[in-house]
């Protein structure tokens, strides 16, 4: 079982790259600086956890986008922790830049952070894990797409397949792709405090938003490989596959519209 975490980001207030040069890159910026330019400083971030101690080496953070990147990959940035708990990211961006501590599981924590920032330097505390994770339960999740195009939905209906309950929390319900993303749900489809009954006893459903998930989720890189195979795609198609995760349990893959296609249609409204 993983223990909880606390972030202590530690954010250099020299100037750094633009959005532009950070996600596309720039005609101006090469790797290594001219002789006698200023080395850009690293983004250098402190994780401990909940007790202040430095985590196990090589606990992982993510620098992630908030909705779909438009431009640049996925994750902006993936940190190891060293021994004394430090990561660097380099080449951040000054504006509001997204972390997320542990990021997959089981008590994926989202931060934001205005960089450059203030003298005094924000701490973010990674949430302790939700659950006993030794009897968190196996569930039955079913999903099916209703309407379509920037009206699809999903509707969720999850069943417990033991005699424990599950009480969902902010990461559940995040999303899979098929292109390997994960996406963690925007407040807007957080159903934290919701029971899923123990096994005999009816589900429970809810009703996810694709588009709210594409503009205001929370997007990065998976940071670890997927064993179960995805269906097949035509390389034109205008969707992908997705899966809704909730505890350690994820559902079978359903065809939605491409975030772009989503974005596209969202635009010209």
């Amino acid at each position: 079982m993983k223990r909880g975490l606390a972030l202590l980001i530690v954010v250099s207030n020299a100037p750094l790259l633009s959005c532009r040069e950070s996600r596309e890159g720039s005609a101006e910026t090469s790797p290594m600086p001219a002789l006698g330019q200023p080395v850009k400083p690293a983004t250098k971030i402190t994780v401990v956890e909940h007790d202040r101690q430095p985590p196990p080496a090589g606990a992982r953070v993510v620098v992630a986008s908030r909705g779909f990147p438009t431009a640049g990959g996925m994750s902006r940035g993936l940190g190891f922790t060293d021994k004394s708990g430090r990561v660097a990211f380099d080449g951040l961006p000054p504006e509001e830049c997204i972390f997320v501590g542990n990021p997959e599981w089981p008590n994926a924590t989202v931060f934001a952070a205005i960089l450059p920032v203030a003298a005094q330097a924000p701490v973010f505390r990674l949430r302790p894990p939700p659950h006993d994770q030794a009897k968190v339960p196996s569930l039955d999740l079913h999903l099916e797409r209703l309407g379509k195009d920037e009206a699809t939905a999903i509707r969720i209906t999850m069943r417990s397949e033991s005699a424990a309950a599950y009480v969902l929390h902010q990461t559940d319900l995040r999303v899979s792709t098929s292109r390997g993303a994960i996406v963690l749900p925007p407040g807007s489809q957080q159903h934290v405090g919701l029971r899923v009954p123990e096994k005999g006893l009816k589900g429970a459903s809810v009703l996810l938003n694709w588009s709210d998930y594409v503009e205001r989720g929370i997007w990065h890189d998976s940071v670890t490989a997927s064993d179960e195979p995805w269906p097949a795609q035509l390389p034109d198609s205008t969707e992908l596959y997705v899966r809704v995760w909730v505890g350690r349990s994820g559902s079978h893959a359903v065809a939605v519209p491409k975030p772009e296609t989503m974005l596209a249609l969202i635009a010209a409204q």
